[in-house]
């Protein structure tokens, strides 16, 4: 299974990235800042599938891979694709693209910090730094449902 979320990661960065250079997507981007992108979130894909292989129990390994996810970011790839139905009226499947937007960069804050604390092991440094998982894990979830209730 890990090795199929990181091939399917893998996909969407490849996907993104010839869709950016060569400008089927709206706004290419520039082929040097493609090329960081790509190697930033297939670097961080592949390097948590590894710890995850070897190292069960691992967290390390999992938030790697949550971080290569959202840098991969396949919501925007699907928003970016379907930009011409942006201007008339959202589909379903637009309206949650767009609204992961909002709050997708705050997944990558959420997988930094939690690299760091649980690096290199996938636990805290001691048994009493648990309660900033779940002091974490409550602000994202708060970070997102201030973002999904406030007016437009």
């Amino acid at each position: 299974m890990v090795w199929a979320l990181d091939i399917f990661n893998s996909l969407i960065v490849v996907i993104r990235f010839i869709a950016g250079i060569t400008g089927l997507i709206p706004n290419p981007m520039p082929v040097a800042d493609a090329v960081g992108f790509v190697l930033t979130a297939i670097g961080f894909s592949l390097m948590g599938a590894l710890i995850v292989e070897r190292t069960s129990g691992n967290r390390v390994g999992w938030l790697m891979m949550l971080l290569g996810f959202v840098l991969a970011d396949p919501f925007r790839t699907y928003i970016e694709f379907n930009y011409a139905s942006l201007v008339s009226d959202l589909s379903v499947g637009m309206y949650l693209a767009v609204w992961t937007q909002g709050w997708f960069f705050f997944l990558i804050l959420y997988a930094v910090f939690l690299i760091i604390l649980h690096f290199p092991d996938g636990h805290p440094p001691t048994p009493r730094w648990n309660w900033v998982n779940v002091i974490s894990l409550l602000t994202l979830i708060q970070y997102i449902l201030v973002y999904t209730i406030q007016p437009a």
